[in-house]
């Protein structure tokens, strides 16, 4: 070995050679040389060899010795052969032969430990020459960090691309500038675009010809690509239609978003919403046939009870049985209840539901108008917002009829001044409605429907199929119900 250490020790000019002069620089001793070479070697941080053209290791430290698992004795046995299956001593002489004096090296192979497993290494080595014999100094990495930092990023790179391609929506990233850089293979479906053809566009090229939801042209720096490039922040949403030839127009919805990484610039999604929107327009025209048709048979009902209602007023004139005349002014008052919420109804638009303000005190005055009262009778109303469907507000009109038919008839005989009060409220989960006239009462201190004549029967029957319950004290009725309409939607205020 002392040749090779000296091999490494301090040069000689040439003219201190030629002249026979010394240099300034002190004369490292043998034994000093022996000493750095062999400090060099130990506290190396990676495996250091010295091979022979022959393949045998002729020294190391010991870092290689922890990291193959073998003894500097065991090692100092051992030839290429042992220690690296990439290279057997047929190749290694091949390979040897082919590299000069002063050849450097970088490559990555595998290394044998002693108990056979394989350890991936970086190998920097140089040839050097002495004595006309050639030397391999070679310094050996262990690389398994790295091996497995780079397998983890082709596994993540691999799960990535996949995930990416099964995506049910398009995907493309840009760079910096606005250029594509990657798409998905859903973009390619969508947009009938390769990927190669993707690569050769900008986001805010002119081929695009975009246009907005109202098929009005989309400049450039409306697309939800380029605002989130240039804003720098998440942009979502954004409809937008692109033109695949003759009138067919593929819409998309898109958001996009700015890539925090060197390099890239956006990432875009779109999802293709063509057949959404058909089938939205294809609903919206049968919804509109069907409130026509609704609208129709809303006014045929609302004139079938206006004759009815008109029949029965003709009735009533030609009467002049008490009794007859009392019955046929009850049943009209029911009709006209019914009348009220079809007028109402027909003139909200919505025919399903209707708020309680705008029905109750309209059907007090309607039906006060079939009783002719002097004094008048003054209607005091406390109404919440509440939104009932039609079933619920048809049987509550009736039963409402009942209460003031039932006040005109029987309670103010003898008053100089006549009221009724009509309130509802929502006491979630129920509604109250309550009733009461400034009458004396009836003589029991309290009571339910179920007894009596035809109208209060018919009070304690609508009342059950509302699912609630009617109850009176005195001159006062209440009724509560579910909140839930009969359609399963809840009773609300209005929107």
């Amino acid at each position: 070995m002392d040749t090779i250490k000296k091999k490494c020790g301090p040069r000689k000019s040439a003219d201190s050679e030629t002249a026979g002069g010394g240099s300034d620089a002190p004369e490292i001793s043998a034994s000093l040389r022996d000493v750095l070479y062999r400090s060099l070697l130990e506290n190396s941080i990676d495996a250091v060899y010295l091979l022979s053209e022959e393949g045998r290791v002729l020294d190391v430290n010991r870092v290689a010795c922890a990291m193959t698992g073998y003894s500097r004795e065991e090692l100092l046995g051992l030839t290429i052969d042992d220690l690296d299956p990439n290279y057997p001593s047929k190749g290694f002489v091949e390979f040897w032969n082919a590299k000069p004096e002063g050849a450097t090296v970088l490559f990555e192979s595998l290394h044998r430990r002693k108990d056979g497993t394989l350890v991936p290494v970086e190998v920097n080595g140089i040839f050097t020459k002495v004595q006309g014999r050639k030397f391999l100094f070679g310094v050996a990495r262990d690389i398994s960090e790295r091996k497995r930092a780079e397998r983890t990023l082709r596994e993540s790179e691999t799960k990535y691309r996949t995930l990416v391609d099964i995506l049910p929506v398009g995907v493309t990233i840009t760079d910096a500038n606005g250029k594509i850089l990657e798409t998905n293979r859903m973009s390619e479906r969508i947009l009938g675009l390769s990927r190669e053809d993707h690569t050769q566009r900008r986001i805010d090229g002119t081929e695009w010809r975009i246009v907005r939801a109202d098929g009005s042209p989309m400049p450039p720096e409306e697309y939800a690509s380029t605002r989130a490039l240039r804003e720098g922040r998440l942009v979502e949403g954004v409809e937008m239609g692109i033109p695949m030839g003759g009138e067919e127009i593929t819409w998309l919805t898109v958001n996009a978003a700015p890539v925090p990484l060197e390099v890239y610039g956006v990432a875009v999604a779109y999802s293709d919403v063509s057949a959404s929107r058909r089938s939205e327009e294809h609903i919206r025209s049968l919804l509109r046939e069907k409130e026509i048709l609704l609208k129709e048979t809303h006014h045929r009902v609302k004139n079938n009870l206006q004759t009815i209602l008109s029949l029965l007023v003709l009735q009533m004139d030609e009467v002049s049985d008490p009794e007859s005349l009392a019955r046929l002014r009850d049943l009209s008052g029911r009709v006209r209840s019914m009348l009220v919420l079809y007028n109402k109804l027909y003139d909200s638009g919505d025919f399903g539901r209707l708020d309680l303000r705008e029905y109750l005190p309209h059907l007090v005055r309607e039906i006060l108008e079939i009783f002719p009262s002097i004094p008048p009778v003054r209607m005091e109303t406390d109404v919440e917002e509440i939104v009932l469907d039609a079933r619920t507000l048809s049987s509550l009109g009736i039963i409402l009829n009942e209460w003031i038919t039932n006040s005109m008839k029987y309670a103010f005989a003898g008053l100089s001044e006549r009221v009724i009060r009509v309130s509802a409220r929502m006491e979630s989960p129920r509604v109250v409605c309550s009733y009461e006239d400034n009458g004396p009462g009836f003589p029991e201190e309290t009571g339910g429907p179920g007894n009596g004549g035809f109208g209060m029967r018919l009070i304690g029957l609508l009342a059950e199929q509302m699912g609630g319950d009617c109850r009176r004290e005195g001159a006062r009725w209440t009724l509560r119900f579910p909140a839930d309409t009969s359609d399963g939607r809840k009773a609300a205020p209005p929107t």
